[in-house]
């Protein structure tokens, strides 16, 4: 018989906002730091928050997702489970196949009972037979008893097997029915389970609506000076926004708010979330419902490689921070014919700081060593190029530093841009500390593959290399220059607060210093652990400022556990509330004057030529604001929640 086990349907399942488990139980940092988000204690200004479902509006509660992810609606049956059809026939129950057992059992022994009591009648007439005819009297038993037992023996055999196959449907059975048990059991605490976690979404909504009622007459969410509840909601778009979610929710006083399905991407069909509600919360990680945007307008100027280089050119900054650079588009040089010539070649050939012969092709718009091809001179570079993409095309700096193993070392450093909100000025801070990168393969200069080219994993700390102290300056001064040549073309949002985090990769030549004979020592870097080589020491006197090389900036670097600290204190500068000090985690303003940004308008036939010529506008996507946001939800005048619509 077809047993369904449906899941129960609570609510929100009734509305066909069914979800899986979130990532969150597949390593997101959410669920990784184990701590219980209780809506704690408030101040008394608070104190008297709404506790009933009619203070949440309807809509909100209709947008309400326990974990926005897509899961389908039908749940197979125990039957379908078990690779059997709904619709099969009926199977018998345990206790018919117990009955059918007990009976062939029974049957065999009356059998074998009866066979035995045979043979001992048999045994008897043979002993009572005279010597003179016992042979012939044996001869016509023993064909006797093979008549009757040959048809007996065989009955028994298929009565034996019969009894196989029940107690074999038997134990399948109760399988069957054990497993049925426990389904049922384990939808009933997941029901429990989805339930309690509706109850806290909804205390969510309360709190927030609350919140918002009693900021209404001091300026909102975003202009209550004494506010001291706040909100940040994970919306699953990728990059940091789940670590800052993560490290906000350490905070005393920060809440989390649920998420809800926005729209499905045209592109891919793939759900974007929103705040439950569309409403505005002090922190998520889609901009147009955030009062911090984790982003800004500007900063593809530096993360493009494309931009990057003809920014750096312009400024003249190429030939002493970063790398001489020719551009592909389309499978031709941009602009057309203006390609690496042979005088290009043999410069370089005669150059100490650049190797003629071993060339970098890269897409523009990709990073962490994805679409890189080591070539050997420009023409492969340019055939190697694929129609609708924009490649940077650029040679390799000579002698790059390696380790005892002949891996070539390079290096990550990272800085961050924070604006206030209501402000256009943009303050950009360097992080004191990195990490040393490795390639996977020896370097070898007559090896073209990007195993031993493209630095990729972390070998040891910044702070553990024994040189840092004297290259940590000058790699300082080479960022500065960069970001004040980019700090015209950067667009703050002046309506909310922004920030973003970059990751700064570097290469360093071997310093040819002391007679010119290396300094640089073929120190492990494989931990942290372990003494300084005093002969590796070197001062910054000694260091030639056209040995670093900046390579590129990455927007949203990966991050690890160990960086969490670095990421706080970022947190604590761009959204100070009820920050948790990190002591060694140090963030050091630089020198790019704050008031420059948006100071770059280009003319008509600038913009014109920037789109014909390279396919981009003057800013990455989003503009001021970031994406425009969609209609919200719910319509009317809502005197107590702030809505994420443009007026």
């Amino acid at each position: 018989m077809t047993v369904n086990a449906t899941r129960p349907r609570d609510a929100a399942s009734d509305r066909g906002e069914d979800r899986s488990r979130s990532d969150a139980e597949n390593g997101d940092p959410m669920r990784m730091s184990g701590k219980d988000k209780h809506l704690g204690e408030v101040s008394a200004r608070f104190d008297a928050l709404p506790s009933s479902l009619d203070r949440v509006p309807l809509e909100m509660l209709r947008d309400l997702s326990l974990n926005p992810v897509d899961d389908p609606d039908d749940i197979p049956s125990v039957i379908a489970l078990c690779d059997e059809e709904d619709d099969a026939e009926d199977l018998a129950t345990v206790a018919d196949l117990e009955r059918d057992v007990e009976v062939v059992s029974r049957w065999i022994a009356d059998e074998e009972a009866k066979a035995e009591e045979r043979r001992r009648r048999l045994e008897a007439i043979r002993d009572d037979i005279s010597s003179e005819t016992h042979t012939e009297m044996r001869t016509a038993g023993d064909g006797a008893r093979d008549a009757v037992s040959l048809p007996l023996a065989r009955e028994m055999a298929l009565a034996k097997l019969r009894r196989r196959k029940l107690v074999a449907e038997l134990e399948a059975t109760r399988a069957r029915e054990a497993f049925k048990i426990a389904s049922l059991e384990r939808d009933a605490l997941e029901s429990a389970r989805r339930t309690r976690e509706v109850q806290t979404e909804v205390d969510r909504l309360q709190l927030y609506i609350g919140v918002c009622e009693a900021s209404r007459n001091s300026g909102g969410l975003a202009g209550d000076p004494d506010r001291r509840l706040f909100f940040y909601a994970d919306c699953h778009v990728g990059g940091l926004g789940k670590w800052y979610a993560w490290c906000l929710s350490e905070r005393p006083n920060w809440h989390r708010y649920p998420a809800a399905t926005w729209f499905l991407n045209p592109k891919d069909n793939q759900p974007l979330f929103c705040p439950v509600g569309k409403v505005l919360v002090d922190y998520t990680d889609q901009p147009a419902f955030s009062l911090a945007v984790g982003g800004c307008p500007g900063s593809d100027w530096l993360e493009d490689k494309s931009r990057l280089a003809r920014l750096l050119n312009q400024a003249k900054l190429q030939t002493t921070t970063h790398v001489p650079t020719w551009f592909v588009k389309d499978g031709e040089w941009v602009p057309s014919g203006c390609g690496p010539t042979e005088a290009d070649v043999q410069n370089l050939k005669v150059s100490k700081h650049f190797w003629h012969d071993v060339w970098f092709v890269k897409e523009a718009k990709t990073n962490f060593g994805v679409g890189v091809g080591v070539k050997r001179s420009p023409k492969e570079c340019l055939a190697s190029a694929e129609f609708g993409k924009t490649y940077v095309v650029q040679p390799s700096v000579s002698d790059p530093r390696t380790d005892e193993r002949g891996h070539k070392l390079g290096w990550r450093m990272y800085i961050a841009c924070v604006s206030p909100p209501n402000s256009r000025a943009l303050r950009w801070y360097m992080f004191c500390g990195g990490y040393l990168v490795a390639a996977d393969g020896p370097l070898e200069r007559d090896v073209l593959e990007p195993l031993g080219h493209v630095t990729k994993d972390r070998v040891c700390s910044f702070d553990a290399w024994p040189e840092s102290s004297a290259y940590e300056p000058v790699m300082r001064e080479k960022i500065t220059a960069v970001l004040r040549a980019a700090q015209p073309r950067m667009k703050p949002p002046v309506g909310k607060g922004c920030f973003e985090l970059f990751g700064v990769d570097l290469i360093v030549r071997e310093a040819e210093v002391n007679g010119g004979h290396t300094l640089m020592t073929k120190k492990s870097y494989a931990s942290d652990a372990g003494e300084v080589d005093e002969e590796a020491s070197v001062d910054e006197t000694d260091v030639d400022p056209n040995d670093v090389r900046i390579v590129e900036f990455n927007r949203s670097p990966r991050v690890k556990i160990e960086d969490k600290p670095m990421l706080h204190a970022l947190l604590n500068i761009a959204v100070p509330k009820y920050g948790i000090p990190q002591h060694g985690a140090v963030w050091d303003l630089l020198d790019v004057d704050p008031e420059m940004c948006d100071t770059w308008h280009p003319d008509a036939r600038d913009e014109r030529e920037e789109m014909e010529t390279w396919g981009g506008a003057r800013w990455d996507g989003g503009g001021r604001d970031g994406q425009n946001p969609m209609p919200s939800a719910f319509g009317g005048d809502q005197h107590w929640g702030a809505r994420a619509e443009k007026e």
